[in-house]
């Protein structure tokens, strides 16, 4: 090209560009005519957290460089490393020797490191503090431990105010060393944090910056009516997050105990009478059917005594059980909302309590089944996680 292409086209070019942007201005500055749909505005920016996996569905593992592939495999960013005894990757007697090691190995794999799930303890003891400790010096900020327990044959909310003291020497140690205990809402009904409540009147006089609540979407999420407005009452304190799902099921056999369901005034069940239902038009037989004040009306005369099996009266023998994500009770979507609209920041994990093939990922005979199988399947989790996030409230793991 000569000199006079060059500024030929360079010319071309400029009016080009400056017609463009004119066009483009007296667009944005001429309103939309009535009737027409104004073009959407630009998606918001995705948000970004890490989701690192649990180190209790990788017991089955040992090496760190194999638990690494697998992590990379799963899709995770990152590892919650168990410290304790047994299956655990780091023995809590030699913390201080094991953690640097097995840590350093995972994250010259290039995977975070920035949480572990320590023993049952409630309280500071030396084991405590030597896993803290060394935590400082790695820079893993989070941790979780145990769950208390009600005695609730006594008064609870002095009890409330006993773990309060105990969750103080929490945060001295953690002020020490610039960690966060992560306190887990037990399962049950006599644990504390089950209710949810009780641990919020609880941790709403410390600073998250060193104690908060471990929320776990599944005890947390079982009543898809009210989980929003837990997890939104609760958000303040909520400093680490355990992703899984489960649902309800039950045991007809408990039903059948009692005499199978309610057949209905008149019906027969087994033997041609309902077990345990008083039969109205049998009782009134040569007394009509009865005015005001008959004897028949809720007499019990004719129902078994003792009560009927060990289930009787018991909620129809409902439990839940643990399933993969997006397949249970949790709306994920909800909470993916939610999260976006508070600003969630915190760690996150993923559970896998449920069996693969009758097996608990956690058990030796986990090698019998095949590893791309096991690894699929826990990645299925990630994904219906990432899916749900990014499409209902565009954050991104």
């Amino acid at each position: 090209m000569d000199r006079r292409e060059f500024l030929t086209s360079s010319v071309i070019a400029t009016l080009a560009a400056k017609v463009l942007s004119d066009n483009t201005l007296a667009r944005a500055q001429t309103p939309v005519p009535s009737g027409l749909v104004a073009p959407p505005p630009a998606p918001m920016p995705a948000a970004r957290l890490t989701l690192d996996a649990d180190s209790r569905f990788l017991h089955w593992l040992r090496d760190p460089n194999d638990i690494a592939d697998a992590i990379v495999e799963i899709t995770c960013g990152g590892l919650m490393v168990t410290v304790g005894e047994g299956r655990s990757h780091v023995s809590a007697a030699n913390v201080q020797r094991e953690l640097p090691t097995f840590v350093n190995a995972i994250r010259r794999n290039g995977l975070n490191v920035v949480q572990v799930r320590g023993g049952s303890q409630t309280s500071v003891d030396p084991m405590v503090e030597a896993l803290v400790g060394t935590m400082g010096q790695l820079n893993i900020t989070h941790y979780r431990l145990g769950a208390d327990s009600y005695d609730l044959t006594k008064p609870l909310l002095p009890q409330l105010d006993a773990t309060k003291r105990k969750i103080e020497r929490f945060v001295t140690l953690n002020q020490k060393h610039g960690t966060t205990l992560m306190y887990p809402a037990g399962t049950g009904g006599s644990s504390i944090g089950a209710a949810g409540w009780d641990l919020l009147y609880v941790l709403k006089d410390f600073d998250p910056k060193y104690v908060g609540l471990h929320w776990d979407t599944s005890h947390m999420g079982g009543d898809p009516g009210v989980a929003e407005t837990v997890f939104r009452t609760a958000r303040p304190y909520i400093v680490g997050m355990a992703w899984q799902d489960r649902t309800w099921k039950q045991d007809l056999a408990r039903i059948d105990e009692q005499g199978g369901p309610y057949p209905g005034p008149g019906a027969s069940g087994r033997g041609g009478v309902a077990r345990g239902v008083v039969d109205d038009d049998a009782a009134g037989a040569g007394g009509g059917r009865g005015g005001r004040g008959g004897s028949r009306v809720g007499d019990l005369s004719v129902v078994p005594s003792p009560l009927q099996g060990t289930n009787f009266a018991r909620g129809g023998g409902w439990t839940t059980i643990d399933v993969p994500m997006g397949t249970g009770t949790v709306d994920l979507f909800m909470l993916a909302k939610a999260m976006r609209e508070t600003s969630f920041n915190a760690p996150m994990n993923l559970e896998v309590r449920y069996s693969i093939r009758n097996v608990t990922l956690d058990a030796d005979r986990m090698t019998a089944l095949p590893r791309q199988f096991v690894i699929g399947t826990i990645k299925r989790d990630v994904l219906t996680i990432r899916a749900a996030l990014m499409q209902s409230a565009r954050i991104a793991i």
